[in-house]
C-alpha cells in the first residue's frame, strides 16, 4: 500500500471511530471499512483484490494495519471517576 493510500485509510477509519463514538476493540473492522469506502471512490475495487495477501494454502488473508500508542490527547476521556479501592476491616481482636 503506498504511503499516500495508507494515510488516506487511517484517517479514513479514524472518522469512522469517531462516528461511531470511538468503541474500543474494532480497529480492524474500522480499517477494512475505510478502505472498501475509499476503493469505492476511486473505482479500484479490482486493484484492492489484487492486492489481497495469500497464506501458504492459498487461503485469502487480510493484512492487519500497523498500530501505535496513542497519545493522552487521542485517549478519549470519561466522565467517570476511577473506583475507589475497598479496604477491608480487620476483626476486633479484643471483642
Amino acid at each position: 500500500m503506498s504511503d499516500d493510500r495508507e494515510h488516506k485509510v487511517r484517517e479514513r477509519a479514524h472518522a469512522i471511530w469517531q462516528r461511531e463514538g470511538e468503541p474500543q476493540g474494532r480497529h480492524d473492522e474500522h480499517w477494512h471499512q475505510a478502505n472498501r469506502e475509499i476503493d469505492e471512490e476511486h473505482g479500484s475495487a479490482q486493484n484492492a483484490v489484487a492486492q489481497t495477501p495469500v497464506a501458504e494454502d492459498g487461503a485469502a488473508t487480510e493484512a492487519a494495519p500497523k498500530r501505535r500508542k496513542r497519545t493522552a490527547a487521542e485517549t478519549p476521556a470519561t466522565d467517570k471517576p476511577a473506583p475507589k479501592r475497598r479496604t477491608t476491616k480487620k476483626a476486633d481482636p479484643g471483642a
